[in-house]
């Protein structure tokens, strides 16, 4: 088992990781008033450490915003209390994210909402508030209109990052999916590659219904067949695309004059999100599938091993119960014998007696046994049914003596084939033959006997 990585080595990954993603992400910047580009990949890669690793990881969060903060000419106070907001967004998250019950692997419906619920409806809106009302109190913001516009963007950027990046890196960061990359993630880039140059090379400017109907079903399709981390790989190199191409005037949602933001957000968000949604509910379904086929599975062979120590038990039984049989019969031969002779001693016909009444009481035990197992479903093999016939009147041939009742049989010494099980087939005959005799003796009582053959 490896040992985790130290809190200093993540700290020291992140704040690198975050700086540099940081500096990057402006390459995409689309309008000058934005502090923050529209889409802040830090972000992202912030808040999934922060889940995976939990809060301890927050003075790499803290030291990476501040050193982009700086490279970026933002004064000294307001670069440390950005950091700060950040840091604090990313706590916070840690502690919201486990009260809600959202586990780090995101493939249950109820993670997944957790988390996207988080970034629209409380990360953001708390980081956009005090990171933009940080600015404006440095003079960084001037009038109003210019602090809506940013605070709608820095909201709109950090989440666009965190709903798409956060859920792949989560993924990506857990040790049991760390396979499948060929299929997963590098072949669903590929083809979103080859979608992308046609999007922004074919289609024209305004062109956002086509654009939708390009990449929303390739998504689903990705959800659908390939899971959640190539529905998040393609959303984040759609959004990336987009941006750098519309920030550069090229694409579908450039346009001369005025940048059609909010379409374009609304496009990365609507698409993605779709996808990510439906990947998680099929995968969620497909997982309570294989839970009732396993339980299934465990049920049958329960089912299987309780059948065959049942078919063990009736075996042991029939074998045991033949012979015991046969000593009943030759018992109860003999006992007759000195009874009707009167030359047994005394001694001699008690030792019959006790032998006969302790071989009676074990042949009723085996006799129960066996019918409790009577429920039990059995294999089945070629037999001859009148063999199961003769061993069942012999084995009640003590009881037929002692009613006093005759049994008449004809065919019994031709063979008979039949596909069964022997030991129901002969417990079934006992069962019958024995209703017959206590019938018998019910019509003998009433004065309505007759014969029966």
């Amino acid at each position: 088992m490896k040992t985790p990585p130290s809190t200093f080595v993540l700290c020291a990954i992140l704040a690198v990781l975050y700086a540099f993603s940081g500096r990057l992400s402006f390459l995409a910047q689309v309008d000058d008033v934005l502090v923050t580009p529209v889409l802040f990949i830090p972000e992202g890669i912030a808040l999934a450490f922060a889940l995976r690793f939990g809060a301890r990881i927050w003075p790499g969060i803290f030291l990476g915003q501040l050193a982009l903060a700086l490279h970026q000419e933002l004064l000294l106070s307001p670069a440390l209390a950005i950091s700060g907001i950040n840091s604090l967004e990313a706590v916070g998250a840690v502690w919201l994210y486990r009260r809600l019950g959202g586990q780090a692997n995101l493939y249950d419906l109820r993670s997944w909402l957790s988390l996207q619920g988080l970034v629209f409806l409380i990360l953001q809106p708390f980081s956009a508030t005090l990171g933009t009302l940080t600015l404006a109190a440095a003079g960084v913001i001037g009038d109003f209109p210019a602090w809506v516009v940013s605070w709608q963007n820095w909201w709109i950027g950090n989440t666009v990052a965190q709903s798409q990046l956060t859920p792949l890196l989560l993924l990506l960061l857990q040790q049991e999916n760390r396979v499948g990359w060929a299929k997963k993630i590098f072949l669903p880039l590929a083809i979103t590659t080859a979608a992308l140059w046609f999007a922004l090379s074919a289609l024209p400017a305004g062109g956002i219904g086509t654009s939708l109907v390009l990449f929303q079903p390739l998504l689903v399709g990705f959800g659908l067949a390939l899971g959640l981390k190539s529905v998040c790989a393609s959303s984040v190199l759609i959004s990336l695309s987009f941006l750098y191409a519309t920030s550069h005037g090229i694409g579908p949602f450039y346009r001369a004059e005025s940048t059609s933001l909010v379409d374009l957000n609304v496009f990365l968000i609507g698409i993605s999100l779709i996808g990510q949604f439906l990947a998680v509910l099929f995968r969620q379904l497909e997982d309570a599938r294989n839970k009732e086929q396993e339980l299934e599975k465990r049920q049958r062979d329960e089912m299987v091993k309780k059948l065959k120590t049942s078919l063990a038990a009736a075996g042991i039984a029939h074998e045991i119960n033949q012979p015991l049989s046969q000593i009943l019969l030759q018992t109860e031969v003999s006992l007759r014998k000195l009874q009707a002779q009167a030359e047994g001693p005394g001694e001699t016909l008690d030792s019959f007696r006790n032998i006969r009444s302790r071989t009676e009481q074990v042949v009723k035990t085996i006799e129960t046994i066996r019918a409790l197992l009577g429920n039990v479903a059995t294999g089945h093999r070629e037999l001859d049914l009148a063999n199961v016939i003769r061993n069942a009147l012999l084995y009640l041939q003590p009881e037929i003596q002692r009613a006093g009742t005759e049994i008449r049989s004809r065919g019994l010494d031709l063979p008979c084939a039949l596909h069964g099980d022997e030991s129901q087939l002969h417990l079934l005959t006992v069962n019958l033959l024995r209703n017959a005799l206590e019938a018998v003796k019910s019509r003998s009582e009433s004065g309505a006997y007759r014969d029966w053959e």
